[in-house]
């Protein structure tokens, strides 16, 4: 992924906002999320070494949503979570990443099978949807 921005006078400043949709893995009996390498600024082309002269700033936000509760979070180091009072919702922030950001979490819906469908106010013709199964090992007795 690459983005261009050009005519930024100098002392200006811009937010970039990038929204991601995309299948989890389930890794140790939890949903697993990486942040895929392209989404990280890649300051050595432009001839800056280390973090801390970097002048860009790059920052996240990962917000988790489950249909019946988050059981179990858990964050990049330095990160922090915010979790709203329901127990559906959380929010991962962190302004000084790593070069990993990986989130493994569990909900108490994972191990049920869900059929979920979602819309955009843009695409009111369109609708998303996705259907999980969980196995079942029946022994037949």
């Amino acid at each position: 992924m690459s983005i261009k921005i050009g005519n930024l006078l100098p002392g200006e400043e811009i937010t970039i906002r990038a929204q991601m949709i995309q299948p989890l893995q389930v890794v140790n009996e939890a949903w697993s999320f990486i942040l895929p390498v392209a989404f990280y600024p890649n300051y050595s082309r432009f001839g800056f070494g280390d973090l801390g002269r970097y002048p860009y700033k790059f920052a996240y936000a990962i917000t988790v949503e489950t249909l019946e509760g988050i059981t179990m979070l858990s964050a990049p180091s330095g990160a922090e979570i915010e979790y709203e009072s329901s127990g559906r919702f959380a929010t991962i922030f962190n302004d000084e990443p790593d070069r990993s950001i990986q989130v493994f979490f569990r909900s108490s819906d994972m191990l049920k099978p869900q059929l979920i469908e979602a819309t955009n106010e843009q695409f009111p013709e369109e609708v998303a949807g996705i259907i999980s199964f969980t196995p079942n090992f029946d022994d037949g007795a």
